[in-house]
């Protein structure tokens, strides 16, 4: 607890660390410091890859959780060995490849009339077939749109979007203080930016926002239904490793 409180972690960072807990405890519910020599170190890894069935990239960045924390317990005394600095693990890692639209998809993304609640629409999928898809709650498909194509007109992260209020609108720029990095920002608005700022300014948003915001795990599910509705379809192969 005073970690988070000198660090001043976000609510994302203590949920991090609530799930490195659970590996943790469910590693074993007794789990103490002198556990992690080099052979608990092993096993360790070893449950998070096979028993969790975690990919190699989560794998890696829980040892480098365990890695702080057994550091952090070196210095208040809580652990007296150093196993954790000496040992190094291989990690099989592919990077992802990096998804986006192009700028003719960004625009038809923006344009795309969504049809209204219980509409049936004929899509075809990467291999041609074609099906159905019965569109549902277009209102917040519309929000979803509107605050992604924002968020790729003004190059703010979602964290930033989110918290932008109507009195950082000022002419044709937004001034933002960057929930990541604490700067001060001015950023140009462009027509399209513009238009949408403009579509919400008649509405009283809670908070004086800008902008109305939906949670980014339901916005990442509408954005991919929205995706699907425009027929952004092209298949990628995503290669990783597990245990």
């Amino acid at each position: 607890m005073d970690q988070s409180v000198a660090c001043q972690w976000s609510y994302a960072t203590l949920q991090y660390w609530t799930t490195f807990r659970h590996h943790l405890t469910a590693y074993s519910s007794k789990v103490a410091f002198e556990d992690f020599d080099e052979d608990g170190i092993n096993k360790f890894i070893a449950f998070l890859r096979v028993k969790r069935g975690l990919e190699e990239k989560t794998v890696q960045k829980q040892f480098n959780s365990l890695k702080w924390f057994l550091n952090w317990a070196i210095r208040k005394g809580y652990c007296k060995e150093d196993y954790i600095n000496r040992y190094c693990p291989k990690f099989k890692i592919l990077e992802k490849p990096v998804i986006f639209l192009t700028k003719e998809e960004l625009l038809r993304l923006y344009t795309y009339k969504i049809p209204t609640n219980g509409t049936e629409v004929t899509l075809t999928d990467f291999n041609g077939d074609q099906y159905t898809k019965k569109v549902q709650e277009a209102g917040a498909l519309q929000k979803t749109r509107d605050m992604f194509c924002f968020c790729a007109f003004t190059s703010l992260r979602y964290s930033d979007m989110a918290k932008l209020k109507k009195s950082d609108v000022q002419g044709d720029h937004i001034y933002i203080t960057t929930q990541k990095t604490n700067d001060r920002l001015p950023i140009d608005l462009n027509s399209f930016a513009k238009e949408i700022l403009e579509k919400y300014e008649e509405e009283n948003i809670a908070g004086g926002l800008a902008l109305p915001v939906i949670s980014n795990q339901k916005m990442n599910h509408y954005l991919k239904d929205l995706c699907e509705l425009c027929g952004f379809n092209d298949a990628i192969t995503r290669v990783c490793y597990r245990a």
